[in-house]
């Protein structure tokens, strides 16, 4: 996205598919579009690339396609291992499906109430959902008691 571009300080690049060099590789491909038009997408992608990539929807309007070796899980547990921190210590939080892998590496694993159902599935929690301040109930509720 723009904001993830200027954030990272990553070039923002257009192209269509046809045009793209077959050797460039890629940190993110993104594809943002309407849901259904998105899980259209999905269900013509290869299984071969679905094997090779995490192929995902991180928004009901984003479409990611990453290295399998980076998420949000290991982006935590390097982080942790960085500071000593245990799984156990950790509380992750989220709501789609580019979170699962984080709440699944964290001790609690919180989704939000409105949290697509996958990430229901792997949470040990549901708080409240964004309206109702479910970030902040969650650290209340797990943390400072």
């Amino acid at each position: 996205t723009v904001h993830e571009s200027f954030v990272a300080t990553i070039p923002l690049v257009f192209c269509e598919a046809e045009k793209m060099d077959p050797n460039t590789q890629f940190l993110k491909v993104m594809m943002i579009d309407e849901p259904a038009i998105l899980d259209q997408a999905i269900a013509r992608i290869p299984q071969e690339v679905k094997e090779k990539y995490t192929v995902l929807k991180s928004a009901p309007y984003f479409l990611e396609i990453l290295d399998k070796r980076v998420n949000k899980g290991t982006g935590v547990k390097s982080l942790a291992d960085v500071l000593g921190i245990k799984p156990e210590e950790i509380m992750a939080i989220g709501d789609q499906e580019n979170d699962i892998a984080m709440i699944e590496y964290a001790g609690v694993g919180v989704a939000m109430d409105n949290a697509i159902p996958s990430v229901k599935e792997v949470a040990n929690f549901v708080t409240k959902s964004n309206l109702e301040d479910g970030v902040a109930f969650a650290i209340e509720k797990y943390v400072l008691n």
